[in-house]
């Protein structure tokens, strides 16, 4: 019951806060909640600085390719006009890869099966394990979010 109060006072307080400052009041904030989005955005943000660079240079076309991965941006900007090879018409790109969308009930499923060879309800029971140890989100969705 206490919780449930904190929960309340917590959540409503900030929530008001963050209406007044944002002017968006579909914006919530909660005493789990907070520490939690706080979490995944530090998660993101090492994530995002981990990221690096493939240079791909490519001998003749059609032909070999050599490739390079460099997590400094700047060194990867500059590659092309320091390398020991020279580069007719470097292309330079940036392209982010996002994760793949959580899974659900039925995607998990079947990946399960079809990668590892679990059954239906072995996966279950590995997906309520984790579950209830805190580790990831209720499993019993169709509607990743």
């Amino acid at each position: 019951r206490g919780s449930r109060i904190e929960d309340r006072w917590i959540g409503f307080t900030l929530s008001q806060h963050l209406w007044a400052v944002y002017g968006k009041r579909w914006l919530g904030a909660g005493r789990v909640q907070t520490p939690v989005l706080g979490w995944i955005v530090e998660r993101y943000q090492a994530w995002k600085e981990n990221q690096g660079y493939y240079l791909i240079y490519s001998v003749s076309e059609g032909g070999e390719k050599i490739i390079f991965f460099e997590t400094d941006k700047s060194k990867a900007k500059s590659a092309p006009q320091t390398a020991s090879v020279i580069l007719e018409e470097p292309i330079v790109w940036e392209e982010e890869t996002l994760p793949a969308p959580p899974y659900t009930t039925d995607s998990l499923l079947f990946d399960a099966n079809r990668i590892l060879g679990y059954s239906a309800s072995f996966t279950m029971k590995l997906a309520q394990d984790l579950f209830e140890s805190g580790l990831i989100t209720y499993h019993s969705t169709e509607v990743p979010r």
